[in-house]
């Protein structure tokens, strides 16, 4: 009797154990999940927001600057990371990136008002992650407007982002599997040691019966 009530305690309590680890675990990972992901997605709307700072209407003609600077060594040639590319209202390319190596970004939809975010393939066959905006670039000096509104693309691998979550998902399981092993051992230890009075009580009724 008293193995069977032990054995109904100890897996009742490691039952609810479990679930409460799970339930924590799940949203803890689902908490830090959404702040990279902002994050990942702060550092691209900054990068469009340079592309489209160096971008100028002037002489009939869109002109991106200051490829020399900083935030464009992510586009060089040899980088297999990050990608932009710039269309003008009938479509045509304007401008990409040395990265892209001429091909095509696929398009995506968006509104001068709301950029979007999407999850992609990238051309070189890695996940990626992309911001699709549309903006007016600034007149050049004796340029009249209105200015075109340009659609913007500026892509970005995950990978490393990708392995953040995916470290952050193995630590939590063997935190969660260690904390388990505890609660075994200590919840069987405290279960025994709690029914030792009815253990002495049940043998006393069994002595009295014989």
């Amino acid at each position: 009797m008293t193995r069977s009530l032990r054995s109904h305690l100890v897996g009742s309590a490691l039952t609810a154990t479990a679930t409460l680890l799970a339930t924590f675990g799940l949203a803890v990972y689902l908490v830090a999940r959404m702040a990279m992901v902002k994050e990942f997605e702060a550092a691209l709307v900054a990068t469009a927001q340079a592309v489209a700072g160096d971008t100028e209407f002037a002489n009939g003609r869109v002109i991106v600057e200051s490829e020399e600077l900083e935030e464009y060594r992510q586009f060089a040639a040899n980088s297999r990371r990050a990608f932009y590319e710039l269309w003008g209202p009938d479509g045509a390319v304007l401008h990409r990136s040395a990265s892209l190596r001429g091909r095509d970004m696929p398009r995506y939809s968006c509104t001068p008002d709301r950029p979007k975010f999407y999850v992609v393939t990238l051309p070189t066959g890695r996940p990626g992650r992309v911001i699709a905006t549309q903006f007016q670039p600034r007149l050049g000096e004796g340029q009249k407007g209105p200015a075109p509104v340009l659609t913007l693309i500026v892509a970005h691998e995950t990978h490393a982002l990708d392995e953040r979550l995916a470290a952050l998902a193995w630590l939590l399981a063997a935190a969660g599997g260690a904390t388990m092993l505890t609660a075994i051992l200590v919840t069987g230890l405290a279960i025994r040691r709690g029914l030792r009075p009815v253990n002495a009580m049940v043998s006393d009724i069994e002595g009295i019966e014989n």
